[in-house]
């Protein structure tokens, strides 16, 4: 409440605990609806109550400020439902419960003084001037529906809540020695020697009879068995199925254009690269290099630990670069042409060199050259609605009548059949039945019905409504059969060759993991025992987004000493590769003092967490919070408080 009139207290610690604490007891819950609840309480925390009262108030306020943000589109009502605001605020009022609790337990209550500067300090009362008027913390108060009692004891609790916060923690926990070993561990660089063995590659395996293939039936016959099958129909609706009902008109596609039109006039852009350096001699010395012709970017991940992926920035605007820099770096930036390389230009980081990889030229688009698209947008945001309009009148009809045949002539929906199709989507032919990811959703909640389940309505895509709805029936289940070898004969014969090609990369891998340990050249041995040699130069512990390397190889290059040499499972089991760890170089943190920096923030972050969550546990622990679930499932009706 307090932090409705005055915006909390100053540390940013203290405002960090308070929402990983309203957070944090995200596990009590209650429903819509309101009644006359006198002084009844919804929760008890220890010897702390949370009134019914004080949790309708709080989620009105924030209700009606929701509102007026989203234009008075939607009713106090309809946003508490769809943002389950009773739900957050509950647990907000019962987190501040636990605190209270708590500071009680210890004795923590701020005196009077303390109190009366808070009050006197609150922006809502105060005059131009600067002097409090207690007429306007009483009009505040009403608007509020909050006691000046409730606003005192609020002041209060904040205070003591605010130097119970701040003992659990501070800002500098982390050392800068703990960041920089994290640092060191962090951007190490390794240079490797691999070998690799593809299984396709090899010819040198004895194919299996057809005893073999026959006792490898024998052995797996459980696993050759046909799928179950299963026949249903459904009806679907998606905002496709109402687009031809939307009228568009010029009037609202001008009202969108108006409210996009940042999307549709876009200043000119430069794409940049850059390199940084911690003196300047350092960066003219790069500089000189670039201007005699050598790549910008070869040339700063050779002299700097800066990656390709690193170096180039991306697409910046002026006032985008002059942002996230400075000013001046903006200025100058902009008068260089395409391909055009800065002189040092000093920041935070220390000197830094750009170079403009591409000028984006400035695009204006009217409201003529996008009509087309704006349409087409308003068209599926209205049949969204539609869509959702049609829904209640379904869900009605449902209750009355559970009949798919029903329905789809009620409503002139098309109603879909599918026969005997397995939970792959295939039919009985082998081939695909199910393309689209519309008849997956259908398929995929058809697996787990029974027969003679009733149709439910269910949103194609749980985690976005908008994508639509089906109801789907099943009608029969046809059970899995054996199949015979004939059947099976070829895909066996498969299954054996390529586990003998890969029992074989595996025993090339050994060999030549004996031959490097005895000294041999890496390029010698592949090409004896039918490998591929290649060198991983600049190995990171993340691979980035061109990299080829699977984890389970990166892991191993990493894991080994310098020297050793293993071998590890290629990407997909398609054979094995031979590694040889030849470098290994860690990370400076002298030359990324900026980067340092941050890990101690990180660090830091990560420590106040942890405190936290055993404070959290402790509390949970100490003070189990209890809900009046009767009274909760009947507040916010339609009938006023009393």
């Amino acid at each position: 409440m307090l932090l409705k009139f005055r915006g909390g207290l100053d540390s940013i610690v203290i405002k960090i605990l308070l929402g990983l604490l309203i957070a944090a007891f995200a596990i009590w819950g209650i429903g819509p609806s309101m009644l006359n609840v006198g002084n009844q309480n919804v929760a008890t925390v220890g010897e702390t109550d949370v009134s019914a009262q004080r949790l309708f108030n709080e989620v009105q306020n924030r209700a009606q400020t929701m509102q007026q943000q989203f234009g008075g589109q939607f009713s106090s009502n309809e946003i508490i439902t769809m943002m389950r605001l009773d739900d957050q605020v509950l647990q907000q009022l019962i987190a501040q419960a636990a605190v209270t609790q708590h500071m009680k337990d210890l004795g923590m209550r701020a005196t009077n003084e303390q109190v009366a500067k808070e009050l006197l300090a609150i922006d809502a009362f105060t005059l131009p001037d600067g002097s409090f008027n207690r007429d306007l913390m009483d009009q505040a108060l009403r608007q509020a529906g909050v006691t000046e009692q409730e606003l005192l004891n609020d002041i209060r609790d904040g205070i003591s809540r605010g130097y119970l916060l701040n003992s659990l923690t501070n800002e500098k926990m982390a050392t800068s020695n703990a960041a920089k070993a994290l640092y060191t561990w962090r951007a190490e660089r390794r240079k490797a020697t691999m070998i690799n063995f593809n299984a396709e590659d090899i010819t040198d395996f004895s194919a299996p009879t057809d005893e073999e293939l026959q006792q490898y039936y024998e052995d797996n016959k459980a696993g050759y068995m046909t799928p179950e099958r299963r026949s249903y129909r459904y009806i679907l609706a998606t905002p496709n199925t109402f687009a031809d009902h939307v009228e568009v008109n010029d009037e609202a596609l001008q009202q969108d254009y108006n409210a996009r039109i940042n999307e549709f006039v876009q200043p000119e852009k430069r794409k940049l690269q850059q390199v940084t350096f911690s003196d300047e001699a350092a960066a003219n010395a790069f500089l000189a290099v670039v201007n005699a012709g050598t790549d910008f970017v070869e040339a700063g991940a050779s002299v700097t630990e800066f990656t390709a992926e690193e170096i180039n920035l991306g697409e910046f605007t002026k006032e985008d670069l002059a942002s996230f820099y400075n000013p001046t770096t903006a200025e100058e930036v902009f008068t260089l042409s395409d391909q055009g390389v800065s002189r040092p230009l000093q920041g935070i980081g220390g000197y830094s060199i750009y170079k403009v990889s591409e000028v984006v030229p400035a695009n204006s688009r009217s409201f003529e050259d996008v009509k087309a698209e704006l349409a087409e947008t308003y068209q599926k945001e209205r049949a969204i609605d539609l869509m959702y309009d049609f829904q209640k009148d379904l869900d009605i009809e449902l209750d009355e009548e559970p009949n798919l045949d029903a329905l789809a002539e009620k409503f002139g929906l098309n109603l879909a059949q599918v026969t005997n199709i397995d939970a792959r989507g295939l039919g009985e032919n082998g081939l695909a039945a199910v393309t689209t990811a519309e008849e997956y959703a259908v398929l995929s909640d058809i697996t787990k019905r029974e027969l003679g389940d009733e149709p439910e309505i269910m949103d194609i895509d749980p985690r976005d409504s908008d994508k639509g709805i089906f109801l789907a029936e099943l009608t029969e289940i046809k059970a899995p059969e054996q199949r015979s070898f004939e059947d099976m004969k070829a895909e066996i014969n498969t299954t054996m060759i390529a586990a003998r090609k890969l029992e074989k990369a595996g025993e090339l891998a050994e060999q030549a993991k004996a031959r490097l340990e005895q000294g041999d050249d890496a390029i010698k041995v592949a090409e004896e025992l039918n490998g591929i040699s290649f060198d991983a130069k600049n190995v990171a512990r993340t691979a980035d987004a061109n990299s080829n390397l699977s984890q389970n190889i990166r892991t191993l290059i990493f894991d080994l000493p310098k020297g050793q040499i293993d071998f590890e499972r290629s990407a997909g089991n398609a054979g094995y590769v031979v590694v040889r760890v030849d470098e290994v170089r860690p990370g400076n943190p002298e030359e990324r003092p900026t980067q340092v920096a941050a890990i101690v923030t990180e660090l830091n972050a990560a420590m106040t967490n942890e405190i936290f969550a055993q404070y959290q546990a402790y509390l949970l622990n100490e003070y189990k919070p209890t809900v009046n679930n009767q009274l909760k499932q009947q507040l916010f009706n339609d009938q006023p408080i009393q």
